[in-house]
């Protein structure tokens, strides 16, 4: 059987490169599909590199800080309508005059890139910094907005102003 030239060399033919001799790019064809690099091939170096896969537990990660991100803007939007509560940061006070899904958006997706390009660069120093101030920041943030709605509620219980 011939071979055709639309298949790559396998192991040990003449022509074959492999590609872990060369560092992982930030961004490649592998980062989607197709991956096979956990961690680094060298394991001295664990700081500083990029992989084609990631596990779990930081998708996990990832996904638990942008479910926080977004509950920030529902339960902001959620207060303000409901309590009459006020926003203090003015920006945020901006984009809540756009409107409710303006504001959800405008916090939302920039958040998603962030926090994907944090993923991308979880091996790096400041890359994990950025995901445990960002991480506790934002589960500070939902504890916040939890006690303000069971004040809100106990507010609304014992018939006195709300807040």
């Amino acid at each position: 059987m011939e071979k055709t030239s639309s298949t790559a060399p396998k192991f040990g033919e003449p022509g074959f490169v492999d590609r872990r001799k060369r560092p992982t790019p930030m961004i490649s064809r592998y980062s989607l599909f197709g991956g096979r690099r956990r961690g680094p091939s060298d394991k001295r170096s664990k700081t500083d590199t990029y992989v084609d896969l990631y596990g779990t537990r930081i998708v996990a990660l990832v996904l638990v800080f942008f479910t926080l991100t977004v509950f920030d803007a529902v339960a902001t939007v959620y207060y303000v309508d409901q309590v009459n509560g006020t926003e203090a940061n003015p920006i945020a006070d901006w984009m809540l005059r756009q409107g409710r899904m303006y504001f959800v958006f405008a916090k939302g997706v920039p958040t998603l890139f962030l926090v994907l390009f944090v993923l991308i660069h979880k091996n790096f120093r400041y890359g994990r910094a950025a995901m445990s101030v960002g991480f506790g920041f934002y589960l500070t943030l939902a504890g916040y907005h939890l006690f303000l709605q069971l004040l809100a509620y106990r507010m609304v219980l014992s018939g006195g102003p709300v807040l």
